[in-house]
């Protein structure tokens, strides 16, 4: 895998998990603003994001395999 490929990998991931961290602020706040006080809906938010974050790792992980491999 060409360096480029890699970063665009990164990038894309980077990207994807900091999308992830705005949605989660978002999900834990109501429309008005107001922080969510239900531990319930940020503890469910917070396992979805994690989740998430974790996937977005994980490719980056993949990526740099490939890359190594193809060395």
């Amino acid at each position: 895998m060409e360096i480029s490929k890699l970063s665009w990998y990164y990038a894309t991931a980077c990207e994807r998990a900091h999308d992830v961290i705005d949605e989660f602020y978002e999900s834990i706040h109501s429309e008005e603003g107001l922080p969510q006080e239900c531990i319930d809906l940020v503890d469910k938010s917070m396992e979805r994001v994690a989740n998430n974050i974790e996937e977005e790792l994980s490719l980056i992980k993949s990526a740099l395999d490939e890359h190594l491999e193809s060395k």
